[in-house]
């Protein structure tokens, strides 16, 4: 819903400090070639360890 809610007024939603536990998890879902089949990259945008800022995809 958030996601959907910043979407509609063209806003990008970005999590600050996450957990080590999400970061640890999202480092296994890029290992594992996993992690790009649950986003589609946001052009332009790079989080800060460098890899393309990303959202969920729908479908």
């Amino acid at each position: 819903m958030v996601r959907r809610r910043t979407r509609a007024v063209g806003a990008t939603l970005h999590l600050d400090h996450r957990p080590d536990v999400l970061e640890r998890l999202l480092r296994l879902l890029r290992l594992t070639n996993v992690l790009e089949h649950l986003t589609v990259p946001v052009t332009g945008e790079e989080t800060r360890d460098g890899h393309p800022r990303t959202e969920r995809c729908d479908g």
